[in-house]
């Protein structure tokens, strides 16, 4: 979080990405807490859609903030 403090983008938005679910035990998930977070898996490619469709929604919000649209 200091390297997002020093570069300024403490306003952007921020997605957590925590790849290799595909190895990582079910417990280990619950103990991330940050959010908003998806689980990805480059190897079996496991939440790659839901990654796509969360990026989606969150530039879009962005989008409609910037241009006055609720």
């Amino acid at each position: 979080m200091e390297l997002i403090k020093e570069l300024g983008w403490q306003e952007k938005p921020l997605l957590h990405i925590f790849n290799k679910v595909d190895v990582a035990s079910p417990e280990r998930k619950f103990l991330v807490k940050q959010v908003p977070r998806i689980f990805v898996s480059a190897t079996t490619g496991e939440g790659l859609v839901q990654l796509k469709e969360k990026m989606v929604e969150m530039i879009w919000e962005k989008r409609k903030r910037a241009i006055g649209i609720s």
